[in-house]
């Protein structure tokens, strides 16, 4: 998907350690933090943290998304309001629907972002075509969405 949203000019860099203390000591350098950590099914209990939601939005600049992939395991259910509770603490908080096969969610957390400007992104005639459900998804981040996992 990155393609559509940068072409080929994606820069990254990959670390392998540990996400929090790295986002800890790099504050204010990313326009977005994507979180897709997993043991087993399940997110690990560190990532409901206040240490992990403070070190996310530190990490990220003034207009940062975080953007976490939650999934609905009975676990992740049970603990879905839980982890909007802590995000809503320090991000204004919306989810989008995804396939239902899908069995998960993607929580977007907006720090300094007008959500308006994400909802455009469904607007783009080559994302409407090759991807629909992200369409859709986007369009319908609204106000009913806040705070649902």
């Amino acid at each position: 998907m990155y393609k559509i949203f940068i072409g080929k000019n994606l820069k990254s860099n990959i670390i392998l350690g540990d996400g929090i203390e790295y986002m800890e000591s790099h504050g204010n350098m990313y326009n977005i933090v994507i979180l897709d950590a997993y043991v087993d099914e399940n997110m690990p209990e560190e990532f409901f943290s206040d240490r992990m939601i403070n070190a996310a939005s530190s990490s990220l600049m003034g207009n940062g998304v975080l953007a976490i992939n939650y999934t609905l395991t009975s676990l992740g259910i049970a603990n879905s309001k839980k982890l909007t509770k802590a995000l809503a603490k320090m991000f204004e908080v919306y989810t989008l629907s995804m396939p239902p096969i899908s069995g998960n969610r993607v929580v977007i957390c907006l720090k300094g972002v007008d959500a308006g400007k994400l909802r455009a992104i469904g607007s783009m005639p080559k994302l409407k075509e090759e991807h629909a459900y992200i369409t859709k998804a986007y369009s319908n981040m609204d106000e009913d969405n806040q705070e649902v996992i």
